[in-house]
């Protein structure tokens, strides 16, 4: 059998599938990485995006172009493997994407997970 056939991803399970509308949020959390539909509340008074992401127990990967969001939880269980574990970011994203499917992890995308959760991480240690 091919490559091609392999990849053929017409049998992905739905909760993989990223909306195709651009104001969806790649949420990462200790369960799975979650594709989510988000709806900016855009009154007078609303706080910024990134407040608002806050305020729902989100951190922004990015305060510029909000794609990713980690949940505190998964933050802190990060540390926490990093820390009595020595834990990559990587790894650690990679245990994520197995979880989300253990089918088709390569599927899940790469965000910006290494690159922030290691920063952080190594903040955290000095």
């Amino acid at each position: 059998m091919s490559a091609p056939e392999w990849e053929d991803v017409d049998d992905v399970p739905t909760h993989m599938h990223q909306p195709v509308r651009s104001k969806y949020l790649t949420v990462i959390d200790v369960t799975r990485v979650h594709f989510i539909t988000v709806c900016w509340c855009q009154c007078k008074a609303a706080e910024s995006f990134q407040l608002q992401l806050l305020q729902a127990k989100l951190f922004p990967a990015t305060f510029e172009k909000l794609s990713t969001a980690f949940t505190f939880v998964v933050l802190d269980d990060f540390v926490g493997d990093n820390l009595e574990c020595s834990t990559s970011g990587m790894n650690y994203y990679s245990k994520l994407q197995w979880m989300t499917s253990g089918v088709f992890p390569h599927l899940i995308p790469v965000s910006h997970w290494t690159t922030m959760v290691d920063c952080r991480a190594s903040k955290a240690v000095i």
